[in-house]
């Protein structure tokens, strides 16, 4: 309980921190499923509460966002459902370009190919792959100089 006075936990994160703890799996077990069914414990929001976070600085791809919550021991099926559904209804070409822009006026002054490579980057490291940055680059105005 005092662990989770101090914050929310996953139920995976919570039982392997009390195993890590030398606590018995079996005892674990039994104590994270009563707290589940308590409500105490709640993957569904807990994840919930993680992808709203984790999307407050900017959009983010589902795969990537599905990767940082099974890190957080979301059970992988809750963690899917929660991406998959933040990224409901948003076009990821438009939501990156979106973030281009953003970026664009803050690095902008930097020179155009050093604009262009950061901002790559950071859609890259929001879990864009290369298709979309390509499009979203070309949406916000930062397209590729032809040689």
């Amino acid at each position: 309980m005092k662990l989770l006075d101090r914050r929310a936990y996953s139920s995976g994160e919570l039982a392997g921190r009390l195993e890590s703890t030398g606590y018995d799996p079996d005892l674990v077990r039994e104590a994270v499923e009563r707290l589940v069914s308590l409500g105490l414990v709640d993957d569904e929001a807990y994840a919930r509460s993680l992808a709203r976070a984790a999307t407050a600085g900017g959009p983010m791809a589902a795969e990537l966002l599905r990767r940082k919550l099974e890190a957080r021991r979301v059970p992988p099926e809750i963690a899917q459902r929660v991406a998959r559904e933040s990224a409901l209804g948003v076009d990821p070409v438009e939501a990156a370009a979106g973030l281009a822009t953003r970026l664009g006026r803050r690095i902008g002054r930097a020179g155009p190919e050093v604009a262009r490579r950061r901002i790559a980057g950071a859609l890259s490291r929001r879990g864009f792959d290369a298709d979309i940055i390509v499009a979203a680059l070309h949406r916000a105005g930062f397209e590729e100089p032809q040689p």
